[in-house]
């Protein structure tokens, strides 16, 4: 029923912005106002779905009820998600930046404001924090390109 239906993929997101949050990649035929599944599909009430937004990039859905009909031919069976607002969607700040062994200067100075979503002055937050550790360590008294040649 779904190929024929036009699906695409989307991520399935289950506790958004917790430190055990999960994806999981699905087939749905998505429309404006719900979204349909195979009957097995791993979509429950306050999942977030991440899907292709036709006008560029993604958009992020809330799986606001789910009815599952599981009965008759294979060809009917099917769930039927009616989307809701999700809410912001904070990550915790190290799972954010998805990198390991983060210096906890750079933490200290950025991670808040990529919590945020102020990606931009996060970025120029941990670059002041290194060249000052620089210039700490170096014991030199200049900034910049002087200081890290």
């Amino acid at each position: 029923m779904f190929k024929s239906m036009g699906t695409e993929k989307v991520t399935v997101i289950k506790r958004a912005g917790e430190s055990d949050e999960e994806r999981l990649e699905v087939e749905g035929h998505i429309q404006a106002r719900k979204g349909f599944f195979a009957v097995d599909a791993p979509i429950h009430d306050g999942d977030i779905i991440e899907a292709p937004d036709p006008r560029g990039g993604s958009r992020q859905l809330l799986a606001e009820t789910v009815d599952i009909f599981n009965v008759g031919s294979s060809h009917v069976r099917h769930m039927e998600v009616t989307w809701g607002r999700p809410g912001p969607i904070k990550l915790a700040p190290v799972r954010r930046l998805e990198i390991e062994n983060l210096h906890s200067g750079i933490v200290a100075a950025s991670s808040e404001l990529f919590v945020d979503g102020h990606n931009d002055q996060a970025v120029f937050e941990a670059f002041k924090a290194v060249e000052e550790r620089v210039r700490r360590l170096a014991s030199i008294d200049s900034s910049g390109r002087e200081l890290m040649a």
